[in-house]
């Protein structure tokens, strides 16, 4: 099986474990272009790393660090559910759950931790995962299925943005 029907294998997997109805799944999914959805996922796949220093704001000027990738593939970020838990005018704290989907069509939750340090300018982020069982999906995530697609079909339409001819002849 190839690596396009592979995603779209694991999508309908991944809408009937947050409960959207077969039938009605198949339909939204029906749509979407899984070829330049494949191509997105894969364009910006990256290494998850278990923990990391980097600047707030992007500023690549500035020195960070990344400990030990969590996977062995780069995975792509499907979803991410984020709680500020406390912060104030120096430093904020937050927790993630993120739902990863890995180069061999496998899903992961997990669970990111974050500092911002507002005076240093900077963030430090842990991950680790939480689990790869589709079944606690539900339990530990609360996935919003139309946000979720929402994404794809954004995902899909920049993709297909990329790939529009400049000059019409």
């Amino acid at each position: 099986m190839n690596k396009v029907n592979q995603l779209q294998s694991a999508l309908h997997r991944l809408f009937k474990v947050i409960s959207l109805p077969d039938r009605h799944s198949g339909c939204i999914l029906e749509g979407l272009n899984f070829e330049g959805l494949y191509q997105y996922v894969r364009a910006h796949s990256e290494p998850v790393c278990s923990f990391s220093v980097e600047p707030s704001g992007g500023d690549g000027g500035k020195l960070s660090f990344s400990g030990k990738e969590i996977f062995h593939c780069p995975a792509f970020c499907l979803y991410t559910d984020d709680k500020m838990l406390a912060g104030d005018d120096f430093i904020s704290l937050g927790r993630d759950y993120e739902l990863w989907l890995l180069e061999d069509m496998s899903f992961a939750v997990v669970v990111k931790t974050e500092t911002y340090v507002e005076s240093g300018d900077y963030s430090i982020c842990h991950r680790y995962v939480l689990t790869t069982n589709m079944k606690r999906f539900t339990r530990e995530m609360h996935i919003d299925s139309n946000h979720l697609l929402f994404d794809l079909v954004d995902w899909v339409d920049e993709q297909e943005s990329y790939l529009m001819p400049l000059y019409d002849f």
